[in-house]
């Protein structure tokens, strides 16, 4: 299960500083592992990247939400294809080789022509413990994001625990997160019915969509026409 948050700027000592204060206990996990991930927005439901570097190179992941709990946990179903464009041999990627790649890979239902676009990620992620036998098997990641070409900074905070999505929820609660840069906090386009902080709760797949709508919008503002993507 995860539980993602997005911030607007770079937050990251921020967290660790407001978050330790109620969890004594967490720790980094090893250093930061940095790479740039290509993103690819198809919908709010359904994501795609080529992941930068390691094992995962010259795959197309895609990541499809399988089931959403009220109050924000989301599972997710990830499977690895190799990309068509890679496999035919051709060099580092060109600007829209990723978009061309997932296009294929996608059901048409899980594709917009509109809102498609690649989402350059350029993210430097730390992995936290909690050393507390009542969070045993939490992880808690703080990444930065920054996109690209525009060089937007954002943080994503986020809670994993295999098994048991209310782990995450009494991690949450004791370290106060609610709490945290809510003015910075984007929200989710999922209706949460209210529920606690659901309303905040937003995947990578949605993150792209939420980049790809921002862009649109500033286009439209740009030559002029009122209001943007829905």
């Amino acid at each position: 299960w995860e539980w993602r948050l997005f911030y607007v700027g770079d937050l990251r000592a921020q967290f660790v500083q407001f978050a330790t204060l109620s969890l004594t206990s967490m720790e980094a996990h090893g250093p930061a592992e940095d790479r740039t991930d290509v993103y690819v927005s198809c919908s709010d439901a359904v994501g795609a990247k080529a992941r930068g570097g390691g094992e995962a190179d010259g795959q197309i992941e895609i990541k499809r939400r399988t089931d959403r709990k009220k109050r924000g946990a989301e599972k997710w179903d990830k499977v690895r294809i190799p990309r068509p464009l890679k496999s035919e041999g051709s060099g580092p990627d060109a600007p829209g080789d990723v978009l061309k790649d997932v296009k294929t890979l996608v059901e048409p239902s899980d594709w917009d022509e509109r809102t498609a676009m690649e989402v350059t990620a350029l993210k430097s992620r730390t992995m936290y413990k909690v050393h507390e036998d009542r969070f045993k098997g939490i992880h808690v990641e703080c990444t930065l994001v920054r996109v690209d070409p525009e060089g937007q900074v954002f943080t994503s905070v986020c809670l994993e625990h295999k098994k048991d999505p209310t782990v995450i929820y009494d991690v949450i609660e004791a370290m106060k997160l609610e709490d945290f840069c809510k003015d910075q906090r984007i929200a989710s386009q999922l209706d949460a019915d209210g529920n606690w902080m659901a309303g905040s709760v937003l995947g990578y797949p949605e993150f792209s969509m939420y980049i790809a709508r921002g862009r649109l919008a500033a286009q439209a503002a740009s030559q002029g026409v009122p209001g943007g993507p829905a």
